[in-house]
């Protein structure tokens, strides 16, 4: 067999044994094999993607990697390497630590220095002293590529193993060494001096310097202008040698654009494939939440089921939702809750606040609200704006927890900075109040306002209220009575039937009794109980939902307060 194959002839050859294979896990095995060094991923990706639902279809990698072992068996050093490298890093094949320093060594044995890179790979973290060796005689060996890898070991001598590093014209030594230039620098001009470095790597070949210069497009920075068309660009470069990172900056970024959403789609779902639990969580999640089917979305359920079999917290939230609300999947609550239980004990703040709820409302579980507030406190250490808002809740109402309203407000004060619209009414309220802080009802005022405005139909209530009573402000019933038929319009069944009292007298609004049964009728059918007694004592012949409404059978709960 011809021994004068190159590191880049072992590439052709895994690439020609999968020509006609309808497997996608081939063509996956090629891209890992590549390292995001460009090829033929492109297209192997999009074979993937196309033979994805094919799973029974033959295998042709095996084929790939007997004839990479038949030529190494041979003495070719290459294909050595390349074995070394797959059992390291477990592309295409399981991972073999064993076998893969086997391989190196019968390539060092041939007086290979990609032998000795490899077994240097294989001891870096272990024994960086051995490592450092095993790079040092590669580069006696002519194999210069490990310079590259010694400056990350010899930091005394680290630009000038960069610097030997570049004789090999290769994009990885490119991209090191513009990056070192790049972490030297002292001022933003001077950074902007040397990212010709990185673009360079990425003209290459180099998926990852792509992704490098597509962000500082994207930011503006390096000297570049903000230029999103350009960061995209540069970004496919990257996608293209199947650079991960890359796939999933492109879908993260672009993804809710109409004009990029098909393409960022199929760059989350090569992601997928490739065994990444983020990007599966990602579109796991977007697949159910706008799957317009039940079998659309059930293709989301499969990816957070794989996502939560590599232990990803956000997907068990996600696929605890969809469990609870059928999307996709039958309703399973008690599967739901243990999702959560298990998200929460990874420390996932997302899930300690939806399973602290579950205690608190006694959803699928005998009610703790102590437990719901320490999994709400726990969460709010971690940063989580949310959990501080609910953590403020259980202070305001003493749930689980003594009644401190000094300390509910902080909290609501805190999560206000995510602009939670709940937070924003609880902190008006508490002004208006006097409630855990000096009353001040000018600024009081100002936050109800903010929340109204992003539609919390109990802040539009409030400020209804005020406003007709002057309370801190200037007597105005039509503008009242305006913020009641807001919150009335957005299904809030107090506001309806308030206003309807209002069409009653007139108040703030004209004296209309057919507005008085609109909204009393719908207020009742809400189950609003002053709406459900009035429409008793003036329409005994009661429609059947308001008879199954008070025998207990329709059963309503609003549960805003919360959200």
């Amino acid at each position: 067999m011809n021994e004068t194959y190159t590191f880049e002839d072992i590439d052709t050859v895994v690439w020609n044994c999968l020509q006609g294979s309808e497997n996608a896990h081939d063509y996956l095995a090629y891209v890992k094999t590549m390292m995001g060094f460009k090829a033929h991923q492109k297209e192997a990706l999009k074979l993937a993607r196309q033979y994805w639902d094919n799973a029974d279809s033959q295998a042709f990698f095996p084929k790939a990697l007997e004839t990479v072992t038949a030529i190494a068996k041979s003495g070719n050093t290459a294909a050595m390497a390349h074995l070394g490298r797959w059992y390291r890093l477990g592309s295409g094949v399981e991972v073999n630590l064993e076998l893969s320093e086997q391989w190196y060594q019968k390539a060092v044995d041939l007086n290979d220095g990609k032998g000795h890179t490899g077994l240097g790979r294989l001891c870096w973290k272990s024994n960086p002293n051995k490592a450092a060796a095993h790079f040092k005689m590669a580069v006696q060996m002519g194999e210069l590529n490990a310079y590259s890898h010694l400056a990350d070991l010899d930091r005394e001598n680290e630009l000038e193993h960069l610097q030997n590093a570049l004789q090999t014209g290769e994009a990885y030594a490119d991209y090191a060494y513009g990056h070192y230039l790049i972490r030297e620098s002292k001022t933003e001009e001077e950074k902007a001096r040397h990212i010709h470095w990185i673009e360079k790597a990425a003209k290459k070949g180099y998926g990852y310097a792509a992704l490098m210069v597509a962000m500082h497009h994207f930011k503006g920075e390096m000297g570049f202008d903000e230029n999103i068309e350009t960061a995209k660009e540069w970004c496919r470069m990257g996608c293209d040698t199947g650079e991960l990172a890359s796939l999933m900056w492109f879908s993260n970024r672009f993804l809710y654009m109409p004009e990029s959403q098909e393409e960022a789609e199929q760059h989350l779902m090569s992601a997928c494939m490739l065994g990444d639990k983020l990007a599966q969580g990602y579109l796991g999640g977007w697949l159910v939440s706008r799957g317009k089917s039940f079998e659309e979305q059930a293709k989301g359920i499969v990816w957070l089921r794989s996502s939560v079999a590599q232990g990803h917290p956000s997907a068990m939230y996600t696929l605890s939702d969809a469990l609870r609300k059928g999307k996709g999947v039958e309703v399973n609550t008690k599967e739901a809750h243990a999702l959560l239980e298990e998200g929460a004990n990874l420390g996932n703040s997302e899930c300690q606040c939806f399973l602290g709820i579950d205690y608190m409302y006694g959803e699928g579980v005998p009610a703790n609200k102590e437990r719901a507030h320490d999994l709400f406190q726990i969460a709010a250490l971690q940063g989580d704006l949310w959990a501080t808002f609910l953590l403020g809740i259980t202070y305001e109402s003493g749930d689980g927890v003594k009644q401190d309203l000094v300390k509910a407000f902080e909290c609501f004060t805190e999560a206000s900075k995510a602009e939670f619209p709940g937070a924003q009414f609880r902190i008006g309220r508490a002004l208006m109040r006097g409630h855990g802080v000096p009353k001040n009802k000018p600024s009081g005022v100002k936050w109800l306002l903010k929340a109204a405005n992003a539609d919390h139909t109990d802040a539009m209530i409030v400020l209804g209220a005020t406003l007709m009573s002057g309370d801190g402000v200037e007597v105005n019933y039509r503008l009242g009575a305006s913020w009641f038929q807001k919150a009335a319009d957005l299904g809030n069944a107090e506001a309806m039937h308030e206003l309807a009292t209002f069409h009653i007298e007139g108040d703030g609004v004209e004296a209309d009794f057919e507005k008085v049964k609109h909204w009393m009728f719908k207020a009742a059918g809400l189950g609003q109980e002053q709406a459900v007694e009035w429409v008793t004592e003036n329409y005994p012949d009661q429609p059947s939902w308001l008879k199954e409404l008070k025998n207990g059978v329709t059963k309503l709960e609003d549960k805003s307060d919360s959200e």
